[in-house]
């Protein structure tokens, strides 16, 4: 009865001792988990706070994405003070993620055709620039030659008239 007894506690330490280390890789990968999705947040974070800088650069503001930015820096802060995700929380971190990916994607586009348009602006502007030189030039050139005609004087103008068929017809001088 010793000798069963003795067994059966063996038996039940050794199961002990693998449920005790299958809960540990469990932990291990719960916490590897949750590093990783610490991890993915800071890199969203830091893409939104460069998506914020080339808006500031061209101009842009937008309260969204410092609402963003402050969000995602909060959820990083509480992940950081836990020590392991519920399965739960994980799929709502990663569809959230996977949302915010989307968003950075939909966000550069954005940012790309403003700074094609602002290429286009750039040049439109610089048309208009060369257009305004040409014209500057014109109109110097027109001055002078309305300097010159004002000092031009007319006198004694004789008008001749011609009638329909031909025959001239003069009129007094002016």
């Amino acid at each position: 009865a010793l000798g069963y007894f003795l067994f059966n506690k063996q038996n039940e330490n050794e199961q002990l001792a693998n449920e005790k280390a299958n809960t540990e890789t469990e932990l291990a990968n719960k916490e590897a988990e949750l590093a990783s999705r610490v991890q993915e947040l800071e890199e969203l974070t830091t893409q939104y706070e460069t998506l914020k800088a080339e808006n500031d650069a061209l101009g842009i503001t937008n309260e969204e994405l410092d609402k963003k930015i402050a969000s995602l820096k909060g959820q990083v802060n509480g992940l950081k003070s836990k020590k392991r995700l519920s399965d739960r929380e994980n799929t709502q971190i990663k569809k959230q993620i996977a949302l915010f990916k989307a968003d950075l994607l939909k966000k550069d586009q954005e940012i790309r055709e403003l700074k094609a348009e602002n290429d286009s602006l750039l040049a439109d502007k610089n048309d208009l620039i060369n257009e305004k030189y040409a014209m500057g030039d014109s109109i110097s050139n027109l001055n002078k030659t309305v300097a010159v005609a004002s000092v031009l004087k007319a006198e004694s103008l004789k008008i001749t008239a011609l009638y329909e068929n031909g025959k001239e017809y003069d009129k007094d001088n002016y």
